[in-house]
């Protein structure tokens, strides 16, 4: 008893151990601690009173480290790996730590795991007793970040994302389509996964996406497969697995009737553009033109008629000086309106340099962009940098590769940020830029891609759009100069007209009327032939003016808010950054204020500008429109 003290125990000694003292944790209450990872100093204590806690497992053989990873507590597997844990440790099913870091995506968890293992690519490549390797199971779980860590940092990872095989012999790729994970199929292919691998069973990844009915996997599958892979053109649509079926009629087996009516178009698409590339000379070039010959042919001879059948028709009273001004005027418009569309079809939309391993890929597409055939405008050389959007805004500033595993915004993404796997181009193996889109008709990515205009033949982009407003607004006026021109012309005829049935009638005087008589005397076969010639041109040239003007009116609209028909029709839905405060409604990041700087700057491609947002916050009218803030810069 200590002196002047209440009566009680004796202090302990340096050996004696503390009564209170906690006992050590068993195994599976000590993996529930790892897995919750919360309390640090308690693991810490643990491991240090019974270090072999850190390679006990639980009940089931789950070790601590496994549960650690699968909850992505990073500082959890590196106090555990410290302690004695080994990194290669499995589980009754053969699945090592790895394994569960990749089914949930745990890329931190990943890290901490290769870091302390003295093997990375072997355990990067460690089967499990199904032959998944962790690049198997990332794909199976839709975990494209863990995928791209793995591909872009990891020892042998970006060979094992490719090519992994499994105990069927099959690929990351195989599972992902499988599962219908479209990020993670995404990634694979544009990392070189090759689209047209078979299993044991003779399956394409597209079998299995088409056996599930995953209708975005297949797609992805199939512009993939015609953009350079192995099975290019389409081919893999054509693969019979080893029962002798196509995904086709795996598709509609499986009651996935729209998904096979989908793959036969694509399939028949595939087997046009292989009849195509085989056929040279004129024919291959006008079906590369699509219906630009038409669209010439059309405007020279609603120009060639309205002169000779309108304004110097015979039968008719000669034209006066007006008429004869406005059948110049027409004339030089059409003729401008046709030199506008050459322009178009010749100039380079913009298109972006694809992956140097596809070379020359659909089209005549060449890696570095621009097609190789000699109706394209000047070829884009290859470049290190995407023409991005505004340099000045740090969420949009160009970047440093288009390659993909070196790309800031997947390889570096803010903390709080979700990469978007959408701008990755199966096509062209690369990242695309805002406001870029992959143009199937042209074989590449096209900057400030607004539509594929068939009647032009080509893409619609930021190179090309000022010659394609000129083209709409020359055909537009002239012909709605003609359509004025010709009413005029047939009113006066039929005055005309009605004044000689008039006075051959009533056997009087003529009709008086302010158009000189046709003839004299005689029947007015003539001037009936020219006010036919004037009907016909009219109802012909009226549908004509009408379509045009309507499209004119679109473009200006949207060149005016400074969008794109792309995204005007896709909206938030498909563009995420038009998404306004809270992920509703729109948001127009591009808005300059005035619609004479959204003319200038959805026109500055013409003259080698940029198609960024705008810096700082929304015009008055762009804050009306987002509902409170300029929130569509948050995407990544």
């Amino acid at each position: 008893m200590a002196s002047g003290g209440a009566p009680g125990p004796a202090p302990p000694g340096p050996s004696s151990p503390r009564a209170d003292a906690p006992a050590p944790p068993s195994p599976s209450s000590f993996c529930r601690l790892a897995a919750r990872g919360s309390d640090l100093p308690a693991i810490a204590a643990a491991l240090a009173s019974n270090p072999a806690l850190a390679s006990s497992p639980d009940a089931q053989g789950f070790y601590p480290l496994q549960w650690a990873a699968l909850h992505d507590r990073a500082a959890v597997v590196t106090l555990l790996l410290q302690a004695g844990a080994l990194p290669s440790a499995a589980n009754p099913a053969g699945q090592t730590a790895l394994h569960w870091s990749a089914a949930r995506g745990a890329v931190a968890a990943g890290e901490a795991l290769l870091s302390g293992a003295p093997d990375q690519a072997s355990l990067l490549a460690a089967p499990d007793a199904q032959g998944y390797t962790p690049l198997h199971v990332a794909a199976q779980h839709d975990a494209p970040a863990w995928l791209h860590r793995a591909a872009g940092a990891w020892p042998g990872g970006l060979a094992a994302a490719r090519a992994a095989r499994d105990a069927h012999d099959r690929t990351p790729l195989h599972w992902a389509a499988y599962k219908g994970a479209t990020d993670a199929v995404r990634l694979l292919l544009v990392l070189g996964a090759d689209p047209g691998a078979t299993d044991d069973e003779g399956a394409t990844p597209l079998h299995w996406a088409a056996l599930r009915g995953h209708r975005d996997a297949c797609l992805l599958l199939v512009r993939a497969g015609s953009a350079g892979h192995r099975l290019g053109g389409g081919a893999a649509l054509g693969v019979r697995d080893g029962t002798g079926a196509t995904p086709t009629d795996l598709a509609r087996a499986k009651g996935h009737g729209f998904l096979a009516d989908r793959l036969a178009v694509e399939a028949a698409k595939a087997r046009q553009r292989e009849l195509l590339r085989g056929k040279a000379g004129l024919l291959s070039r006008l079906a590369g033109a699509h219906l630009a010959p038409l669209t010439l042919a059309l405007a020279l001879s609603l120009a060639w008629f309205f002169e000779a059948g309108v304004v110097w028709a015979r039968g008719a009273p000669p034209p006066d000086a007006p008429t004869v001004a406005a059948g110049w005027a027409v004339a030089a418009l059409a003729l401008a309106g046709c030199a506008c569309l050459v322009a178009t079809a010749r100039a380079d939309p913009g298109r972006l340099p694809v992956h140097p391993s596809l070379g020359k890929g659909e089209d005549g597409v060449r890696a570095g962009g621009g097609p190789s055939s000699d109706v394209a405008g000047p070829q884009q050389p290859p470049s290190s940098q995407w023409p991005d959007a505004s340099p000045k805004s740090p969420l949009h500033a160009p970047h440093a590769s288009t390659d993909v595993l070196s790309h800031p915004a997947f390889a570096h993404p803010p903390p709080a940020a979700r990469p978007d796997w959408a701008r990755l181009c199966v096509g062209c193996r690369a990242v695309r830029p805002l406001r870029a889109k992959h143009c199937g008709a042209t074989g590449a990515c096209v900057s400030r891609f607004d539509h594929h205009c068939p009647w032009t033949g080509c893409a619609i982009g930021g190179r090309n759009l000022a010659p394609f407003l000129g083209m709409l607004a020359s055909f537009t006026a002239a012909a709605g100069l003609a359509a004025a021109v010709a009413g005029a012309r047939l009113g006066g005829l039929m005055a005309a007209l009605a004044d000689h049935d008039r006075r051959a009638g009533a056997g009087g005087p003529p009709l008086q009327t302010t158009t000189p008589p046709l003839l004299s005397s005689g029947p007015p076969s003539g001037a009936a032939a020219a006010a036919a010639a004037a009907g016909l041109f009219l109802m012909f040239d009226g549908a004509v003016a009408l379509a045009v003007a309507v499209l004119t009116a679109v473009q200006v609209r949207q060149v005016s808010a400074n969008l794109t028909t792309a995204e005007a029709v896709g909206g938030p839905g498909r563009h995420p950054y038009l998404r306004g405060h809270g992920g509703r409604g729109w948001a127009n990041p591009f808005d300059r204020g005035t619609c004479a700087a959204n003319w200038a700057d959805a026109l500055g491609g013409w003259a080698g500008g940029r198609h960024g947002p705008a810096r700082g916050s929304a015009s008055p009218r762009g804050r009306r429109r987002q509902g409170g803030g300029n929130r569509g810069l948050e995407m990544v």
